[in-house]
């Protein structure tokens, strides 16, 4: 498969038709890869957060980061080609997943 030189993207438009081109080079991990590691800062940064303030729940960690994930992948799929659906999909899973654990977890 031959990929479109870099000259012919039209980047004058906007931003997204790079990140449009770096997701095609790489098959469609950029964009995916760029979500995880939006959730992963998120989540490691709040567990560092809760760990030094001595306060430990990680189930409010993971629906406040899967929420915040989905938001950006909401924002990254309305342009053609930035992002697959699926991933949209698993991230309100994610999200979701982490309010059920809150919802049975006992508080303290």
């Amino acid at each position: 498969m031959t990929f479109p030189d870099l000259s012919t993207v039209n980047a004058t438009e906007d931003l997204s038709e790079l990140l449009i081109y770096v997701n095609l080079l790489t098959g469609g991990w950029a964009m995916p890869l760029v979500l995880l590691s939006f959730f992963m800062i998120i989540l490691l940064g709040g567990l560092f957060t809760q760990i030094g303030k001595g306060t430990m729940r990680p189930e409010v960690l993971l629906a406040v980061s899967g929420f915040l994930t989905f938001g950006l992948a909401i924002i990254m799929s309305i342009k053609e080609g930035l992002l697959n659906p699926i991933y949209v999909f698993m991230s309100l899973g994610l999200a979701l997943l982490g309010v059920a654990w809150m919802f049975l977890s006992s508080d303290e």
